[in-house]
């Protein structure tokens, strides 16, 4: 069908600003352009012309927004996600598997891109299934179901909003609302350069035709685009034989870092490179690291990144890791999330405290939690008893966040936020950073935010929250779910900077949609990748590509001729164009298709870029550092010099000191000397090794003890290995309120009531078996479990080494602690007992040092009465120490000479690193600020 439209075409090697401006009667007209930054750039032009004439600017968004006005507010944003699902049904829910308001979010963004493309394109909704049939894109049973809910769920949100008395652009943007006041007395329409016009626009301009002259203005050959359709039907770039560029260049290299090093050595070289056109600006690794100098920097900061955000979201994050144990109705809180909430700074100063030494403070009461495998707190901080902490210097911070999360789990509305950040004692808005509060609208932003959000309620869009989010599962959950929404509403906020600029030429970074229809001399185009540019295909929603193609919808073709075209226009009207791109086969990047239709008119050879010299940029960074001599580290360099001053009166030992002293003698200075270890981060849904290690001997040492609370000196096995005796036990153990903050709750805890607590219930009776086999279920005994039940002469240690023979030339003693041993009350025999919860059984020599502990110092103790094993709980393994080459006698002489030897290293070598690679990658995750925080706590 024809129109009367008046097409101009301007070619490649013409500005089109100037080819505009050659056809515009200014006197009453109305210019549209695609882009804002367009818009701006010719109304500057426009202006320096002095022209005092009735002639108006818009973006065509704009335009639309003026010719479909309604007298009632439009939903936006986080509002018109609320009322949509308000508008969902129970059975809505169910058919969409949405249990939440937040997992209704996509739904609705797919439900409001869909029906806004349905207005865009003029498409009726009364699908006819046939004629998709016929046109060989058949509509398939579940996209009928679909299709058909998402109606209904239409009329649904459209009667909510006009009972609510609101309005939404999709059923505002059509044809019988079109109103020409908005344009006024406009006698000529000019539409610069728009590449894609929906059916809705094209009727605007049809319409506009009885009105005044349309002008279509496009920057491209005219036999590429049917006039009356308005529509670009091909883009052969073979075909194009007139543009603007005089040269080329194209660099490729092998990853994003050799890229942007030759991005930078481009734009230092050549002063006249203004703009650099990002094809993958939120995949660009680097460009946080570049200087001011170089790249432009913007002047809006997302709000996402201000300190006030952080600190809501810190909070959100301790929020989200509270759970409710199942059978206490305790809210417990996850240690791991508070600590990664203390290491923010500005979640911290919220609480205007001594902010390091608090904060420290705090921290090595978390790390103190986790040495006791408590890895979860109450709200109320009763647990600390349980685990020696309630007096530790940490706790007052530890109570002022728990006291402010108690506060936020109260929520009922937003009126309970507004009037918690004004008079809490939680202050985020002190915190704010320098530049935000002084050089920056932040607080303004803010407040028009929290009124904005705020008026959810005061406009009546919801009058209870629960409608929203459900009836509260535990007291947290609507506060939590508030402070969620609060977050989500400040993601879209920026903030704008009023930062001096740099006195330096600086190169104004910009998008490739920004670009179009502006005139460059010169350009430069990073991360052109395929994938990127044109962009990767997407998954589509309800529709498949053919049968979008049948509705009149935009399918993928569309955006990669319209991408196309943006892209060669940007090329081929540039005097000057450097691309930098990429090409690494093995992680499959390529450089863009693009690019190699581009030497179809002009030929270029791509330059490969080397990999940056990282030395190099090292001594950029230490320009005083002489890189250039190989530099060789001594072995002593990572020794510790050894002083006799840090052993006080004598060399103390255990069996695990002795084991870093052996393994790893830097390791042993910084655990046993230093007295710092490495962190734990299990976090609380996890069973840890430790964790499963110290229940078992808690679990052996409960046995032994009610045991012996019924002063029993013989055993009775049958009693003994009963399950209702083992389970009596078992119950009474785990009703201890400590076991509430160390043992994990949901498939952890099945797994450990069904998986590991009968693997240790047999492999005690094992234990038990054994003892008959021993035949000592026959004799009179003593048993003595653990270090508890020794006595304190036993506790204490004792010299190994004296200090005339050793080369310290100090005692060099151990202090022991045996799981469970038995003595005949004859004096005949000894038994001892360590019990193992790994899969591998240590060195001998453990109970070696057992047998002269307990009983061999003693000058009338023999080896050969003495009867030590390892037991193997869960593997139901027993293994016995005489059973080895050696005799224990024998044994404990090498212990000796070994330990001897490891004594002369240490006077002589230090506290050294181990050769062996796996040794020295011990406590690999020690940093320095975990030495000095021990001088913090003090």
């Amino acid at each position: 069908m024809k129109n009367n439209f008046q097409h101009h075409f301007c070619s490649f090697d013409q500005s089109l600003d100037d080819f505009f401006f050659s056809k515009l009667i200014p006197q009453n007209a109305f210019v549209v352009v695609p882009t804002e930054y367009h818009k701006r750039v010719l109304i500057r032009k426009f202006m320096k012309q002095w022209e005092l004439t009735n002639t108006r600017f818009a973006t065509m968004e704009a335009l639309k927004d003026m010719l479909f006005s309604s007298s009632l507010p439009l939903l936006k944003e986080e509002k018109r996600s609320l009322v949509f699902y308000k508008s969902l049904t129970e059975q809505d829910k169910r058919f969409f598997n949405i249990n939440s308001y937040f997992q209704s979010i996509e739904l609705g963004h797919h439900f409001f891109d869909l029906w806004q493309e349905f207005a865009e394109e003029e498409i009726d909704p009364e699908l006819d299934p046939q004629q998709f049939l016929f046109y060989d894109c058949e509509l398939l049973d579940w996209q009928l179901d679909l299709y058909s809910r998402l109606r209904a769920i239409k009329l649904q949100y459209k009667s909510l909003i006009t009972q609510l008395g609101f309005q939404d652009a999709i059923f505002t943007h059509t044809q019988e609302n079109l109103d020409f006041f908005a344009v006024g007395p406009a006698e000529r329409f000019y539409v610069v350069n728009q590449f894609y016009f929906t059916r809705l626009e094209k009727t605007i301009l049809t319409r506009l035709l009885s009105k005044a002259e349309v002008h279509i203005i496009s920057q491209i050959p005219a036999s590429f685009m049917n006039p009356d359709s308005l529509t670009v039907e091909r883009f052969d770039i073979e075909k194009i034989s007139e543009y603007r560029y005089r040269n080329v260049n194209v660099y490729e290299g092998q990853n994003a870092f050799a890229m942007m090093m030759s991005v930078l050595s481009t734009l230092e070289n050549n002063s006249e490179l203004r703009t650099v056109v990002d094809l993958d600006p939120t995949g660009n690794t680097c460009q946080p690291l570049i200087s001011g100098s170089i790249f432009q920097k913007s002047h809006a900061m997302p709000f996402r990144y201000s300190s006030l955000y952080k600190t809501f979201y810190q909070l959100y994050q301790l929020l989200d890791a509270i759970h409710i144990h199942a059978q206490n109705k305790v809210a417990l809180l996850d240690l791991s999330a508070l600590l990664d909430a203390i290491s923010c700074q500005e979640f911290i100063a919220a609480f205007d405290i001594n902010t390091q030494q608090a904060t420290e403070a705090l921290r090595d009461l978390i790390y103190t939690l986790f040495d006791h495998e408590c890895h979860a707190i109450d709200l109320e901080a009763q647990g600390l008893k349980y685990f020696g902490c309630a007096d530790h210097k940490g706790v007052p911070l530890l109570k002022s966040i728990l006291q402010t999360l108690n506060s936020v789990v109260s929520f009922e509305s937003l009126s309970d936020w507004t009037h918690f950040i004004s008079h809490s004692d939680f202050s985020p808005l002190k915190v704010s950073l320098e530049h935000e509060h002084h050089c920056s609208d932040f607080m303004d932003t803010f407040y028009r935010m929290l009124i904005d959000f705020e008026s959810l309620e005061s406009l009546g869009i919801v009058t209870d929250w629960t409608e929203i989010f459900g009836p509260a599962h535990s007291p947290w959950t609507l506060g939590k779910n508030l402070l969620k929404l609060f977050l989500d509403y400040m993601k879209a906020k920026t903030i704008q900077l009023s930062l001096e600029e740099t006195a330096q030429p600086s190169a104004r970074r910009t998008l490739l949609l920004d670009t179009r229809n502006i005139d460059y001399d010169s350009v430069v185009l990073i991360n052109v990748l395929e994938g990127k540019l044109p962009h990767a295909k997407q998954t589509l929603f309800l529709f498949t590509e053919r049968q979008r193609h049948y509705l009149g919808l935009k399918t993928y073709e569309d955006i990669r001729l319209r991408e196309k075209y943006y892209f060669f226009r940007l090329v081929l009207t540039s005097d000057t164009v450097f691309i930098f791109t990429q090409n690494d086969i093995e992680s499959n990047i390529q450089t863009s298709s693009f690019v190699e239709e581009l030497k179809w008119i002009v030929p270029f050879k791509a330059v490969q870029v080397r990999e940056p010299s990282y030395v190099e940029i090292m001594n950029s960074f230490f320009r005083h550092c002489d890189y250039r001599a190989p530099f060789r580290v001594k072995e002593s360099f990572f020794a510790l010099s050894f002083s006799p001053e840090d052993l006080g009166e004598s060399l103390d030992l255990t069996i695990y000191s002795l084991s870093d002293l052996a393994d790893n003698p830097f390791v042993y200075y910084i655990r046993h000397v230093g007295g710092v270890d490495e962190p734990s981060f299990r976090t609380y849904s996890v069973l840890s090794k430790r964790l499963l290690g110290n229940f078992a001997h808690d679990f052996m040492n409960a046995i032994w003890t009610h045991w012996m609370a019924q002063e029993q000196q013989r055993l009775d096995i049958e009693t003994l290995s009963s399950n209702d005796y083992l389970y009596q036990i078992l119950n009474r153990l785990l009703d201890h309120p400590k076991y509430l903050y160390l043992l994990p709750e949901g498939h952890v805890r099945v797994y450990f009531d069904h998986i590991l607590v009968p693997l240790l219930i047999d492999g005690a009776r094992n234990l038990f078996s054994y003892l008959k086999e021993l035949e000592l279920d026959q004799r009179l005994l003593r048993f003595i479990p653990e270090q508890e039940h020794s006595t304190r002469q036993e506790r204490q240690y004792k010299t190994l080494l004296p200090s005339a023979e050793n080369p310290l030339q100090k005692n060099v003693r151990f202090r022991m602690r045996a799981d469970l041993r038995i003595e005949d009350l004859d004096g005949s025999d000894v038994y001892i007992f360590d019990y193992k919860t790994g899969k591998h059984l240590p060195q001998k020599d453990q109970l070696v040092l057992y047998s002269w502990f307990y009983y061999i110092n003693k000058a009338d103790d023999r080896f050969d009465r003495i009867n030590s094993y390892f037991v193997s709980l869960f593997e139901k393994e027993i293994v016995e120490m005489r059973k080895g080459s050696k005799d224990p006698q024998t044994l404990f002489q090498d212990i000796k000479e070994t330990l001897l030897d490891i004594l002369f290293s240490l006077l002589g070598q230090g506290y050294a690193l181990p050769p062996q690679k796996s040794k020295a990658e011990k406590m690999g995750d020690i940093t320095r600020n975990d030495l000095k925080r021990k001088t913090l706590v003090v």
